[in-house]
C-alpha cells in the first residue's frame, strides 16, 4: 500500500499498453526459452513473423534452455540437514562434551543421540551409558586420534 498518495496517483497515470517493439522483444524472449536449439529458435521466430537476423539470434542464444541429458547421481542422495538441536549435539560431541551434557542441552533421548552420532559424525555405535563420561573415550576414536 502506498503511504504517499501522490505516488499512487502517478502510478495510475502510467500507460498500460507497451509499445510494439517491447511486445516483439518479449515474444522473441519467450520463443527462445521454448526452443530446443538455435535452428529451432530461428524457425519459430520466422513462423511468428519475428526478426531472425543474426544480431537478434545472437542476443537470444543465452535464453535457450541447456540441452543434453540431466546429470545422473552416482552416489546415494544426501541425508536431510540436521535440525538445530542435532547440529548443537554434533558440535558438543565434537568438542568433547559428555553425552549427559549433550542430552540436557538438546533434549535428545539416549537413542536419538547415539543414532545421531553414528549417522552424522561417523562414529561406531555404542550403547548409551547411565553415568556421565568426560574422557576422550566418549568421543569418536577417529576424531580423538586426528586431534592428537
Amino acid at each position: 500500500m502506498f503511504t504517499d498518495w501522490t505516488e499512487a496517483l502517478e502510478a495510475e497515470s502510467l500507460p498500460l499498453d507497451p509499445n510494439p517493439a517491447q511486445q516483439l522483444a518479449a515474444a522473441a524472449r519467450v520463443t527462445a526459452r521454448s526452443s530446443r536449439d538455435k535452428d529451432d529458435m530461428a524457425l519459430l521466430l520466422d513462423v511468428l513473423g519475428l526478426p531472425t537476423d543474426t544480431d537478434t539470434l545472437t542476443a537470444l542464444l543465452p535464453l535457450i534452455p541447456e540441452t543434453g541429458d540431466a546429470p545422473t547421481m552416482t552416489n546415494t542422495p544426501a541425508a536431510p540437514a540436521p535440525s538445530a538441536f542435532e547440529a548443537v549435539a554434533i558440535s558438543m560431541h565434537n568438542n568433547g562434551d559428555s553425552e549427559q551434557a549433550i542430552r540436557e542441552a538438546t533434549g535428545l533421548s539416549d537413542t536419538e543421540l547415539s543414532d545421531l552420532i553414528v549417522n552424522q559424525a561417523g562414529c561406531p555405535a555404542r550403547p548409551p551409558t547411565s553415568r556421565p563420561s568426560t574422557s576422550r573415550s566418549s568421543r569418536c576414536p577417529s576424531r580423538a586420534r586426528s586431534r592428537s
